[in-house]
């Protein structure tokens, strides 16, 4: 058995695992250590609506926001076109998560 502790305030917690055998165990790293989400956000400019990879250099731009989509899925995939996933901490399909950042206005 194996104990873990991890300090959480005043409070102490134990976790007590039987350790998997060491395939399984290159197979759970493996499996949380990769991303599975690139993660987009979009802003309306004065002509353009921009993309840009929170975590990646892909940049687009279109006129809309339906082309816009179509500029991000084509930007990742050049941009990773040679590319090992696995390298960049991606899992083999990724998914593509866009958040659109609303200004503030007073």
């Amino acid at each position: 058995m194996v104990e873990f502790s991890s300090p959480k305030g005043e409070t102490e917690v134990r976790i007590l695992v039987d350790p998997p055998s060491p395939r399984s165990f290159d197979k759970i790293c493996y499996n949380t250590s990769m991303k599975t989400i690139i993660q987009f956000t979009i802003q309306k400019g004065d002509k353009f609506y921009t993309a840009h990879a929170n975590d990646f250099p892909i940049f687009t731009q279109a006129e809309t926001l339906d082309e816009l989509v179509k500029n991000i899925q084509e930007a990742t995939d050049l941009h990773f076109s040679d590319e090992n996933l696995s390298e960049n901490g991606l899992g083999s399909t990724p998914s593509l998560l866009v958040n659109f950042e609303i200004p503030q206005y007073v």
